[in-house]
């Protein structure tokens, strides 16, 4: 069977003179779409002090967003209600954070460990960062102290903490020298 030959499709009509524009003015841009209507989504909380309005407890917390409340800095009395050898622990541990020479590292007193904790929050890396390897470290000697039940008597375990320095934080100083 043989193909019929198609027609070929006319085009636009010869222009007689050329093309003919309109120009119109339109103003300026308008980029500002208004607002979609209000939708109501529940009922109106009526104005006044509340009372005689049922009671409605506050609504729950997320636990993330309580643990943002925590100091990051460990206060004095914090420290004073760990055991005796978990005090000692904490406080050589942030003697470690301290720049070598720049104080002595023999605190025997929790009035001590404030100010090696401080001088260990203060030192030249991001302080957030140093402030929450500070706080991790206290909050695993508090847990492991009441999970352990310890007392002034029982000896702080060496794995206890874990690194001094997470990755990125270790200031000039406490890095280890290169080998080779």
């Amino acid at each position: 069977m043989a193909r019929r030959p198609r027609n070929a499709m006319p085009g636009p009509p010869p222009a007689t003179g050329g093309y003919e524009f309109e120009v119109i003015e339109l103003g300026p841009p308008v980029y500002f779409t208004p607002p979609p209507e209000v939708k109501v989504r529940g009922s109106l909380i009526p104005m006044g002090d509340g009372e005689g309005l049922p009671y409605r407890p506050a609504p729950r917390t997320n636990p993330r967003r309580a643990r943002l409340n925590v100091p990051l800095v460990v206060a004095p009395d914090e420290v004073a209600a760990l055991p005796k050898l978990a005090r000692e622990a904490f406080v050589a541990r942030c003697a470690e954070r301290v720049p070598p020479g720049s104080v002595e590292p023999t605190p025997q007193v929790a009035a001590a460990v404030a100010h090696y904790l401080f001088a260990a929050a203060t030192t030249d890396t991001p302080l957030t960062a140093q402030l929450r390897c500070v706080r991790r470290d206290f909050n695993r000697l508090r847990t492991l102290a009441r999970k352990g039940n310890w007392t002034d008597d029982t000896p702080v375990p060496p794995g206890a903490f874990g690194p001094l320095w997470p990755e990125g934080v270790a200031p000039h100083w406490a890095a280890e020298p290169q080998k080779g």
